[in-house]
């Protein structure tokens, strides 16, 4: 935002608040920045693509009034950033699992393992992840289910709405059976790339979990959380990478955590 008439200080934090008339009105936060800027990182995804068929907002900072902002004449920028975010949905989104791929890989800090799976390859799987499955040294509930893409909300009510801290999961195999699973712990924390959430499903320490994994029974594996599949193997030949984990996990158990 190019703030007009006030001095901006290079570095410094801003609060400021964004408001169309009786519509809707949100705080946000930024960093000045030269020229007069302020860069408000979270402004794009939750007011413009939600908001564009407005012709109008009100912008304050630190109080103070600016505007209003006349949208005018931008519709075609607006449907171009709309069709910019509907095409970033449908990436992230894939319609079945022969879109996804699976990558295995280990960290020293934390210490830990995980199974990453998304639907893009290369450089860009780190910002197109869908779930992830991992554990952790250092972590008391085991294995972790990381929900970044799905329904979230949905998600997490059916684990904790009524369950009385009893909500379960389930491993299937390829080989048509299946290993119930205790939800010992469901955390939910804002999602940066989208304005959504994260959903960490912890599935407890659970030998059965491990036992079940071979590179047989792993391909096409999945974990069904709240009524909801998420696939471990999508490829074939990716149930040796969700043995490979399964291993490494075991390895740290046997390890003494690090002074």
């Amino acid at each position: 935002m190019s703030i007009e008439g006030k001095q901006i200080d290079i570095g410094r934090s801003y609060e400021g608040k964004l408001s169309f008339p009786s519509t809707y009105e949100k705080k946000i936060t930024g960093a000045g920045s030269e020229d007069n800027v302020v860069l408000f990182d979270d402004v794009f995804p939750t007011i413009f693509y939600s908001f564009s068929v407005k012709k109008t907002f009100m912008f304050y900072l630190d109080g103070y009034y600016y505007g209003p902002f006349d949208l005018k004449g931008s519709e075609k920028a607006m449907d171009d950033l709309n069709q910019c975010k509907l095409n970033l949905t449908k990436a992230v989104s894939p319609a079945d699992s022969e879109k996804l791929f699976s990558y295995f890989s280990e960290t020293d800090d934390p210490l830990g393992a995980s199974i990453t799976i998304s639907p893009c390859t290369g450089e860009e799987v780190g910002e197109c992840i869908s779930h992830s499955l991992s554990c952790e040294k250092a972590s008391r509930n085991g294995p972790e289910l990381a929900v970044i893409v799905g329904d979230v909300d949905k998600i997490v009510s059916s684990l904790v709405v009524g369950t009385g801290g009893n909500a379960k999961a389930q491993l299937k195999l390829a080989n048509g059976s299946s290993v119930d699973l205790r939800v010992n712990s469901v955390l939910v924390d804002p999602n940066a790339m989208n304005g959504g959430w994260v959903a960490t499903v912890g599935l407890g320490t659970i030998d059965d979990f491990f036992e079940a994994l071979n590179e047989k029974s792993s391909e096409g594996a999945s974990l069904i959380v709240a009524e909801q599949d998420f696939s471990l193997a999508p490829q074939k030949g990716d149930g040796r990478k969700l043995v490979a984990w399964k291993d490494a996990c075991i390895a740290l158990e046997a390890q003494s955590l690090p002074e």
